[in-house]
């Protein structure tokens, strides 16, 4: 249990020293104590995930336009040449279902025979043999096709083929979108499946220390206490903040439960 309270607890802190989108989650089940002590104390339990693999809905770019099939053809072109991008997504306007990719290369037959632009976008020659991926997709198993591949636009579906963004190749290339504090633990074979994908910022643990080297430095605490909630009561302290009546009771719950009583 003090593994779920201690990171309940620090992202807490970390929320109120300045940090934004900071989750606190639980590898596999939250423990049934941990879920009685979040339920007496009014607060809702951390989230139970099984992996932290980085997926392909995470490497959506939101500033990527998403072109409606019902949108006149002409409207849907100079939309194109705004963005800048050499393609762009189409998608069924009732339901949102992948139609395809918007490209002025498969467009030039329209452009020789001099055809009505104003056509719905869904009923111009869209191209469709590219890669597509799925929202749920490992970026770790999909990295080489995808930079391989001779396209830069990623279109994303979820399983019943509903548009949910586009990759641009280059997201490949760079850092994932996330970053991990590890607490109660710090040898990444220990901890959530995927955990070695994303870079750590931060350690707060109270066991043997077996840590992987960083290219970075970060913050590390660690000492000989019977909980790492003891720990993250003193980075309160260090930072002149009062944990709220709440947050203390599930500190001191982590605390009770590790040190068994105290002994």
């Amino acid at each position: 249990m003090d593994s779920a309270t201690s990171a309940y607890a620090l992202a807490d802190l970390r929320r109120r020293t300045g940090a934004e989108n900071i989750e606190a989650i639980c590898a596999g089940r939250v423990p049934d104590k941990a879920q009685w002590v979040f339920a007496h104390f009014g607060l809702e339990p951390l989230n139970a995930r099984l992996d932290v693999y980085v997926r392909a809905r995470d490497l959506i770019d939101p500033r990527v336009p998403v072109i409606d099939g019902s949108e006149p053809l002409s409207r849907a072109l100079r939309r194109l040449e705004a963005s800048g991008e050499s393609s762009l997504p189409v998608r069924e306007t009732a339901t949102g279902k992948f139609l395809g990719m918007l490209s002025p290369v498969k467009l030039l037959g329209l452009f020789l025979n001099k055809s009505d632009l104003d056509i719905p976008t869904a009923q111009a020659p869209l191209f469709r043999e590219g890669l597509v991926l799925s929202e749920n997709d490992r970026v770790y198993d999909i990295r080489r096709t995808a930079v391989r591949d001779a396209h830069n636009h990623f279109p994303v579906v979820s399983d019943a083929g509903v548009l949910r963004g586009t990759v641009l190749k280059r997201a490949f290339a760079e850092e994932p979108p996330y970053r991990m504090i590890l607490v109660d633990h710090n040898e990444t074979a220990q901890g959530i499946p995927g955990v070695d994908e994303i870079p750590i910022i931060e350690v707060v643990d109270h066991h043997r220390i077996s840590f992987a080297p960083t290219r970075e430095p970060i913050r590390y605490m660690a000492d000989v206490v019977g909980s790492t909630c003891t720990l993250v009561t003193r980075l309160y302290r260090a930072a002149g903040l009062r944990p709220t009546k709440e947050i203390a009771g599930v500190l001191i719950a982590g605390i009770v439960a590790d040190t068994l009583l105290f002994q």
